[in-house]
């Protein structure tokens, strides 16, 4: 069933796939048995089998990830299962009453592409992104009663007044299960368990407000040091010299590259991801890593992928500037600097840099 609300304060839709990506399923123009909805490039062809046996390969990955950080993956992946299933916490926690009420749960992502977080695959009947206002609804409201709500999550509590229809909007600041009680002026009562999870989405998907507090996150773990950022941010805190230098350490020795060869991204990489957004979160705790899903830009620009929107000035800058000395020169990343010190010893360039694998 499609959920309420607009398309006011998204980015620009991205079709089909846009909401369906953001829902947790594949994209509509992606999906399906070959030949029904498939590019025409990719129907009835070994290699199509070997593209999605790829894909399934990553889904298996990114369900690692999923289950080692108790995220949920919010993109076209579908491999939040994993973790929903794997974890005691698929399971309610005991005492809900009988209820007298039906609630609703949404927040804005949702209501404007039109899918639940998962569509209908996790196990919770109640779901909630962390730190991303949720609108909790009464639904079929009745006239002339009002509604009071109650929440209570880590030993606080929370009480909050309703709008004219029974709504209210509440912010869930933590994962894990949280308890929302619900009264009626004519004396009804009712008790919900709501699940809350960080959802990692395809960078696309994210709102213009989410996508930028992501990338102004990102740009202060590049300029801020190790040393500063720990005293500002906290122990977690991982500046991106620090970054590359572990990375590198893990995937650029000559002999065997340890964190993308076989099992090396189920294992190393998906702790890494963790720490990084670990690190992100020191300094926002409402952000979460997306993910790039490539294919798209592939089957979108086949003929030049730099046009992606991936590659504009407001986003992560030109694939390959045109410059004598291929710097980038507009753009929140204008002139980063690439470090040739570190606090681990990792491998660099024979100019002393900092390099990628």
């Amino acid at each position: 069933d499609l959920l309420r609300g607009s398309n006011e304060g998204t980015m620009p839709a991205y079709g089909a796939r846009d909401t369906a990506a953001a829902a947790g399923v594949p994209a509509t123009s992606y999906q399906g048995a070959e030949g029904d909805n498939v590019p025409p490039t990719l129907q009835t062809n070994s290699s199509t089998r070997r593209v999605f046996s790829a894909v399934a390969l990553s889904a298996v990955a990114l369900a690692g990830a999923a289950f080692a950080s108790g995220r949920v993956s919010g993109g076209a992946s579908g491999v939040s299962l994993l973790d929903a299933y794997s974890h005691s916490d698929a399971v309610p926690p005991p005492g809900e009453i009988t209820n007298e009420h039906s609630l609703f749960v949404s927040n804005e992502l949702e209501r404007n592409n039109g899918f639940r977080i998962g569509q209908g695959y996790l196990p919770w009947v109640h779901l909630a992104e962390v730190y991303v206002p949720t609108l909790m609804q009464v639904e079929e409201p009745k006239e002339n009663v009002t509604y009071t709500w109650e929440m209570t999550t880590a030993g606080e509590f929370n009480s909050f007044e309703a709008d004219g229809d029974g709504s209210v909007e509440m912010l869930f600041k933590e994962p894990g299960w949280h308890t929302v009680k619900l009264g009626g002026s004519d004396g009804s009562k009712s008790t919900f368990s709501v699940m809350s999870k960080f959802v990692r989405r395809e960078v696309r998907n994210l709102t213009t407000g989410a996508l930028d507090k992501f990338l102004d996150t990102l740009h202060t773990v590049y300029t801020t040091s190790q040393a500063d950022g720990e005293k500002m941010y906290g122990p977690k805190y991982r500046s991106i010299e620090r970054l590359v230098s572990e990375h590198l350490r893990g995937a650029a020795d000559k002999e065997c590259d340890h964190w993308h060869d076989d099992a090396g991204v189920l294992t190393h990489h998906v702790a890494y991801t963790l720490e990084m957004e670990q690190a992100l979160q020191s300094v926002s705790p409402e952000v979460t890593i997306p993910y790039w899903d490539y294919t798209i830009d592939a089957y979108e620009y086949p003929n030049d992928w730099t046009k992606s929107p991936i590659f504009d000035d407001d986003w992560f800058g030109k694939a390959s500037p045109d410059n004598a000395d291929h710097v980038l020169e507009t753009g929140r990343w204008a002139y980063t600097e690439v470090t040739k010190g570190a606090l681990e010893t990792s491998p660099r360039n024979p100019y002393g840099l900092l390099r990628s694998p």
